[in-house]
């Protein structure tokens, strides 16, 4: 039911409904308490309901209140509410308690058409920061997609839901499920397609397909289905996007494939590698002044990859998909759309004047002009038959003016006499201080321009230097199986060491209980972590003696709820003792129901 200007949890004023989807709505709210205006996620009753995911995402909700980065939305609160409908029914919704974000959706802002380059780069690095900082923290976002990314009017980038679709995918087993309450399939990397584990390098493949979406106003893969969407990401190439957007470079180009490799291994590995490529692509030359590049209609790139696709490898992703889901709607449309003027310094030329990019099925040149055409492919090709002819009987000589200096190597200097020497040679430099697991602490790391590059006098020159060794902290893996542990150590740099058994009353056997070093701690990169994995049992203590009272503070302790008998044989005292108890002292499995007897005569 609405549950627009309703108090929720007593202190939150629901005052306007801003989004809904098929996992929650959200809403604009006043805190009463603190007077201060916040976004409330409310969960639908259905996910509300279930056990497992309310207990899951109370866990995600606590882990990504601990995330403090300018990029990541803050999240406030969490807790549920019951709230009775006009016919008496009692509804249970669980909230999730956000900062407020004075900003669109990034799929509004998309949806108007592409950003300028440089804008989608900038933003492309904002959202890296944010994915970095969580992986950082063991949590890998599942869902990273337009919806869930944030723009201020200044511009500023915020990510929304670390954590929420790590709760939806382990609570329900099956795709077809997670596709409907995300609703994502665009955004799926191949391995969430086909159901398989998922690491950092999956949010990678997502940010490369809204890098895409930035610079194309498209997505690169559409279909019908979510079936027809996750057959793509398997097995279909994306067009390159300077082939939808003659502004982006080839180099650009190159950043997006990479991303968007269909194997884990041949994409970047971490953000950092991700950030880097992208920086060095950001001052390349458009595409449409390096070469021409055909453009690939996505229509074409669908076909090919259906027609490529077996009939058993399509009823194989039927059955983890589901045939009818329908996926996101992601056809733009013609109508430019409209956005408050704090926006449009995202935009380059406005689209209701800027020229339409012509398609290979669109162009149908007129008799007359082919000549023309021909007569021009001939002149250019005769003019470059008689520079090659002239360059054939030049001298040899030295290209390069006796001016210009080549950048010598500097890998491993100190980086005060790697200054000097680019100084002497007239170079003008700045020092970038990165960490590196190669490089000692004060020397080079690299240079750009790279060494043996041939500039000018009076060339500006970065040096990377090392600050030594990357530090990271121990992500929280508790509730965690072994193997999830180390996917996400691994993750940050961090191995597994000792894996030792220990009593808990609330980890199941064979979850993580906890670390040492504890979360939180800062280790180098490449440092042991040692692991207590739970053995499903708890220890009962000796309770003969104890008052009830205390006896059942100790089992509750342990998650136990005893059952409490009166003993009629034996005399009663004023502060009632345990006189037995039904289960020995010893080490028991979790859950064990036991019996305590008190004189009640």
């Amino acid at each position: 039911m609405p549950l627009s200007n309703k108090v929720i949890a007593g202190r939150y004023e629901l005052t306007k409904l801003i989004g809904s989807g098929g996992m929650a709505d959200v809403y604009v709210a006043q805190d009463t308490v603190l007077g201060r205006k916040v976004a409330i996620k409310v969960l639908n009753e259905e996910l509300a309901a279930n056990k497992k995911f309310s207990q899951r995402f109370k866990q995600e909700a606590k882990a990504s209140s601990a995330m403090d980065h300018p990029n990541i939305v803050s999240v406030l609160d969490a807790g549920e509410t019951t709230e009775t409908s006009p016919d008496g029914t009692k509804n249970t919704y669980a909230y999730l308690v956000m900062e407020y974000v004075d900003g669109l959706e990034l799929s509004k802002l998309v949806a108007r058409g592409p950003l300028k380059v440089p804008e989608a780069i900038r933003v492309t690095k904002e959202l890296l920061s944010a994915v970095e900082f969580a992986h950082n923290k063991g949590i890998v976002h599942r869902d990273i997609k337009p919806d869930n990314i944030m723009l201020t009017r200044q511009g500023k980038v915020k990510v929304l839901d670390f954590g929420i679709a790590r709760a939806v995918a382990e609570t329900f087993d099956d795709i077809a499920t997670t596709t409907s309450i995300l609703g994502t399939a665009a955004y799926f990397s191949p391995e969430q397609a086909q159901g398989q584990k998922v690491d950092i390098r999956t949010d990678l493949y997502a940010v490369g397909i809204v890098l895409f979406e930035m610079l194309t106003g498209k997505v690169p893969f559409t279909g019908d289905t979510a079936v027809a969407v996750a057959h793509q990401h398997i097995h279909a190439h994306p067009p390159a996007p300077s082939s939808l957007n003659p502004k982006v470079s080839l180099a650009l180009d190159q950043v997006v494939f990479t991303a968007l490799a269909k194997d884990k291994a041949d994409r970047f590995q971490t953000t950092a590698e991700f950030g880097r490529e992208l920086r060095a692509a950001e001052n390349a030359k458009p595409a449409s002044l390096n070469k021409f590049v055909a453009p690939v209609p996505a229509e074409e790139v669908v076909a090919v990859a259906i027609e490529t696709t077996s009939p058993s490898a399509s009823a194989d992703m039927e059955s983890l998909l589901g045939s009818n889901i329908a996926a996101p709607a992601v056809e733009k449309s013609t109508t430019p759309v409209e956005l408050p003027d704090d926006f449009l310094f995202l935009f380059g030329d406005d689209p209701q004047t800027a020229p339409t990019l012509i398609q290979p099925e669109q162009y149908r040149p007129e008799p007359k002009r082919v000549v023309a055409v021909v007569a021009i492919i001939a002149l250019v090709f005769g003019a470059i038959a008689g520079v090659g002819l002239w360059v054939a009987t030049l001298q040899p000589t030295n290209i390069f003016p006796s001016s210009t200096v080549t950048v010598p190597a500097l890998q491993n200097v100190k980086d005060t006499d790697a200054l000097k020497q680019l100084k002497d040679l007239d170079l003008i430099t700045s020092t970038v201080v990165e960490n590196s697991a190669l490089v000692k602490k004060g020397k080079v790391i690299r240079t750009e321009p790279a060494k043996g590059t041939v500039v000018d006098p009076g060339t500006a020159i970065t040096v990377y230097v090392s600050a030594g060794k990357t530090m990271v902290e121990v992500p929280q893996v508790s509730d965690m199986s072994v193997a999830d542990a180390k996917v996400q150590l691994e993750a940050v740099g961090l191995v597994v060491g000792t894996t030792t058994e220990g009593h808990s009353p609330s980890y199941a056997a064979g979850m993580v209980i906890s670390t040492s070093p504890t979360l939180g701690t800062k280790l180098i990169q490449g440092s042991k972590v040692n692991l207590v994995v739970s053995d499903g049992k708890i220890e009962i203590p000796d309770l003969k003696g104890k008052t009830v009272t205390e006896a059942n503070n100790l089992l509750s302790t342990l998650s136990i709820t005893p059952t409490v008998q009166a003993d009629t044989s034996c005399a009663k005292s004023d502060n009632p003792t345990v006189k037995s108890q039904s289960v020995a002292p010893g080490v028991v499995p979790q859950g064990t129901a036991i019996t305590i007897t008190y004189c009640a005569g």
